[in-house]
């Protein structure tokens, strides 16, 4: 049959896979079950191919052939074609018909006279052979390719390929218009985006949080310098103030941060489920390019519409996903700031078996509980703004970033009168560790597991002391940690957006800018099974337990519990809380502590000292 210009025209108008459909079809490929001179080839459900009738063929050998989903032979060659792309072949190879063993991502195959023929993933056909009386190694060359498919069109219905080019023209013309109309949508969506995130920039934080007089730069890419943080200066003793409440740990960017990444989660869901339904409408056009699947070529079409519409939903999903990740991160940078701000104000403190206490207004110290090292005698401190309790020793931060100590200090825990420029701190078990206002840290005390081995940390705003190891908040809200490990109770290096750590005894705890919280570490006692807490605005980790403070001012702990030191479900109006060794303490807003768990050295007798 003669090809005329008209239709030869319309057939050039195919693309790539309207001509790899064609070649599937025409090619008359049978899955299942081939014939090879006077023998008969089965391909099994199980991925094995079974011989048929005479067997006494040189060169044919099927034993080895497993996971193979489809076969095909040639004059005295068979070919099969594997799970994972590659293909194998047996029998005559005068012509290197079957020097096939390093073809890879081959999704079909098809063996001619003396060749072989195989279809990559990439679009590209692989032949090796003779073609009539050509020898073929390497690539089909295009010209052969359409030689190859002209021959082949002359075989099918062309009025049927016309009818299908017309309804394709349709379908393009409908596409067009859902485009459009999509746009429109996209216009709308962003519309409301930009209206949202003006409305995210007038929120404020509390007055409690400190705001700088400059305006807070965009994060729009990953810092790399530590920030330069104010110096502190001397200043005098204002004039003390009745009932001194620290502020509450509440944030309306926090608040406005939880909204914004969960507009981010429902973007990330919807993404995921237009992707599931990409995958499977693909799965239905390849299943539809199989003989007999009873797909017709018009739902096939309909398919590949539904995935171009599809694929337009994901491409504005993802950018709507991108300007609440701008935003996202515009407000973590805020609350950085803020958060390193507050840092320098640590009112109550729980260590192993004593307790100090802050009062704001006076910048002095109190404490309660055993002081048999002189880890109380605190009474003489004076301009303090940050206490920190550790096994048998106590640490003060001062107004002039210097810091005193007091207690056991046999592994030189408490040697840190030469400490300058500090504006945090934290006492471990048997170590101190202090965070320097160039983000840099220092540590002294005992080292043998390598907890003070932070003189390369850089960037940190807020660091935490363990029994035998130390974490370190980076200012991109990632998280160092060295020291002891046994347990697991340094493997952060994974963790983002956090917002707050705390080091117990042998675990980890993290505050994620969303409210929820992650831990690391030990867990025989369930101190880190904190995956279902929400809403949390200040984490403790204590021995073997952990506690959390809620934006509501309610607490939640989980772990070790024989001595009551969990039973905090009855506490409200909480803003500042300290899990210790055996035992939890919190602060009310009215300056009120409550305690609960082991008191045997009265660590817990806070109550009278309210003002």
């Amino acid at each position: 049959m003669s090809i005329e210009k008209r239709e030869f025209y319309t057939i050039t108008k195919l693309n790539e896979d309207e001509k790899r459909q064609l070649l599937y079809k025409y090619l008359n490929i049978k899955p299942m079950v081939c014939s090879c001179n006077d023998f008969m080839l089965i391909l099994k459900p199980n991925g094995t191919v079974e011989l048929v009738g005479e067997e006494s063929h040189e060169g044919i050998d099927l034993t080895e052939w497993k996971g193979i989903k489809k076969i095909c032979s040639g004059k005295r060659h068979i070919v099969g074609l594997k799970l994972d792309g590659s293909v194998v072949a047996v029998g005559n190879n005068e012509f290197h018909q079957c020097d096939v063993s390093d073809w890879k991502n081959i999704v079909d195959i098809f063996a001619d006279f003396n060749c072989t023929i195989g279809l990559k993933a990439d679009n590209n056909t692989l032949i090796m052979g003779q073609i009539g009386n050509d020898l073929a190694e390497d690539k089909l060359s295009d010209d052969k390719l359409e030689q190859k498919l002209n021959g082949l069109i002359e075989k099918a219905n062309l009025s049927r390929i016309n009818a299908m080019l017309e309804q394709q023209e349709e379908n393009n013309r409908k596409t067009e218009h859902n485009i459009i109309e999509l746009y429109g949508n996209m216009q709308s969506m962003l519309s409301e985006i930009t209206e949202m995130y003006d409305k995210m920039k007038k929120l404020t934080p509390p007055k409690s949080i400190p705001e700088s007089s400059k305006p807070v730069p965009k994060l729009t890419k990953p810092i790399s310098e530590p920030p330069i943080l104010p110096v502190l200066k001397k200043e005098p003793i204002p004039k003390p103030t009745p009932n001194p409440v620290p502020p509450k740990q509440q944030s309306n960017s926090i608040k406005s941060l939880k909204s914004v990444c969960s507009l981010i989660k429902e973007r990330e869901d919807r993404i995921a489920e237009l992707r599931e339904q990409l995958e499977s409408c693909n799965k239905k056009i390849i299943d539809g390019n199989k003989i007999d699947s009873g797909i017709t070529h018009e739902e096939i079409q309909n398919l590949r519409m539904e995935i171009d519409r599809t694929k337009n939903k994901i491409r504005s999903l993802e950018d709507e996903k991108e300007k609440f990740i701008i935003m996202k991160n515009n407000i973590m940078d805020e609350i950085r700031k803020a958060e390193i701000a507050k840092r320098k104000s640590v009112y109550l403190s729980a260590g192993t078996y004593h307790t100090l206490r802050l009062f704001e207004n006076k910048r002095t110290v109190v404490s309660a509980g055993k002081n048999d090292d002189g880890q109380c005698n605190v009474g003489n401190w004076e301009n303090i703004v940050a206490v920190s309790a550790g096994h048998c020793h106590s640490v003060g931060l001062m107004i002039d970033g210097t810091v005193v100590a007091v207690g056991a200090n046999e592994h030189g825990q408490c040697n840190v009168e030469d400490w300058k420029n500090i504006i945090a701190i934290s006492a471990g078990h048997y170590h101190t560790v202090g965070l320097q206002e160039d983000g840099t840290v220092v540590a002294v005390g005992r080292n043998e597991d390598g907890q003070c081995n932070v003189e390369d940390w850089k960037n940190v705003t807020e660091v935490s002391a363990g029994r035998y190891h130390s974490v370190g908040l980076k200012l991109d809200g990632t998280v160092y940690a060295t020291g002891r490990n046994e347990d697991g109770q340094c493997n952060v290096d994974d963790w983002t957006d956090i917002v707050a750590v705390s080091a117990g005894h042998y675990h980890t705890v993290g505050l994620k800018f969303d409210g929820t919280v992650v831990a690391t570490g030990r867990n025989e006692d369930g101190q880190c099974n904190v995956d279902d807490w929400r809403d949390i605005s200040a984490i403790s980790a204590g021995g073997w337990h952990s506690i959390g403070l809620k934006f509501d001012g309610t607490v939640v702990a989980i772990g070790y519990n024989a001595d009551g030191r969990c039973d905090v479900d009855s506490w409200n109006d909480i803003v500042t809380l300290s899990a210790g060794n055996w035992y939890t303490v919190g602060m009310k807003s009215d300056g009120t502590i409550v305690a609960v768990g082991d008191n045997e050295f009265g660590q817990c007798d806070l109550a009278t000292y309210n003002s």
